[in-house]
């Protein structure tokens, strides 16, 4: 009896370590499908992270060329306002110019009629004078100091 018990102790532990290493390696495989799991849910996180930040750097590169071709376009237009602001400024210059001239003009027409008008009042007053007449010449003075143009007139007449 004991060799035959021996025989089934000895198989009893057989089947015993059969299981028992069936089972760890069933768990094992288990943890490792798992663990397996795991790391492509990672490896799928990092993908879709690389694929956003791949996108991100695009729309950058694209927002960045962009803005450069905006950049240049303003400058082109920069220079294209500064240089009709260039043109406007010449022409208000020669307008200013201009101005200038026709407003001496008028200023010495102003002056010549004022001479010629103080010329007119003195013939008037001279042909009074001379037919007796004294209405209108009372007070007048050949050197008036109350008038500018008269008097530029008087100092020019002489």
């Amino acid at each position: 009896a004991t060799d035959a018990d021996a025989k089934k102790a000895l198989k009893d532990a057989k089947q015993i370590r059969e299981q028992a290493q069936k089972q760890a390696q069933e768990q094992a495989e288990e943890q490792v499908a798992q663990q397996v799991q795991v790391t492509r849910q990672e490896v799928g996180q990092l993908r879709a992270e690389a694929a956003e930040a791949h996108s991100q750097r695009q729309a950058a590169e694209a927002a960045t060329r962009q803005a450069g071709e905006e950049l240049q376009e303003l400058q082109g237009n920069m220079t294209h306002l500064t240089e009709e602001l260039d043109e406007v400024r010449l022409q208000l210059g020669s307008e200013m110019e201009a101005v200038r001239e026709q407003s001496q003009a008028v200023s010495d027409n102003n002056e010549q009629l004022q001479c010629e008008i103080y010329a007119f009042q003195q013939d008037l007053r001279a042909g009074a004078a001379e037919k007796g007449s004294t209405s209108g010449t009372a007070g007048w003075d050949p050197q008036p100091s109350n008038c500018t143009a008269g008097w530029m007139c008087w100092k020019r007449m002489k």
